[in-house]
């Protein structure tokens, strides 16, 4: 087994966060630089980077926000507030997301709020959230909730029923 695979969750982000601090100790953002939670962490509190973060472990009572993207694995258990460009969320998920795209994919369980643009559910994941579609960046009208209690969004209106239009009178 080389060293990579021997290097714990902890190791990881340690080396990751070093790689981004500068000597003046400002963070520096380096595309592709990735902040992996391995499965063998517990992390809470606030996190802040530019960067993508995968979440294998688990995160209780924490803030997390990046300008990139943020991906819970499948065996992740996260009850956190999440800031980010995309949520990936695969694992079990309890909290509010705050995201231009929210993905909800097989096998993942999300209860809390949900505030995107836009959202994609898969099939055989569940979500349990209050959902608030914001509209594009540029024209964000004011949130209005959307409950989502399956897989399936529908859609209640009212039909009356006409009679046909007469022809000729």
């Amino acid at each position: 087994m080389t060293s990579e695979h021997q290097t714990t969750g902890i190791q990881r982000i340690v080396r990751a966060m070093g790689s981004w601090i500068n000597g003046a100790g400002a963070p520096r953002e380096q595309p592709g630089t990735e902040l992996i939670l391995g499965p063998d962490t517990w992390f809470s509190g606030q996190l802040r980077c530019r960067n993508t973060v995968i979440i294998e472990g688990t995160v209780e009572n924490a803030l997390i926000e990046t300008s990139a993207n943020i991906i819970i694995a499948e065996d992740a258990r996260v009850g956190s507030d999440l800031s980010a460009q995309i949520v990936s969320i695969r694992g079990v998920y309890s909290g509010t997301v705050t995201a231009d795209r929210a993905e909800i994919l097989q096998g993942a369980e999300v209860h809390g709020h949900v505030h995107v643009n836009t959202i994609y559910i898969d099939e055989n994941a569940v979500m349990k959230a209050e959902m608030f579609l914001l509209g594009s960046a540029d024209h964000r009208p004011q949130a209005s909730p959307t409950e989502i209690t399956s897989d399936v969004i529908t859609r209640t209106t009212d039909v009356q029923t006409r009679p046909p239009p007469e022809i000729g009178a």
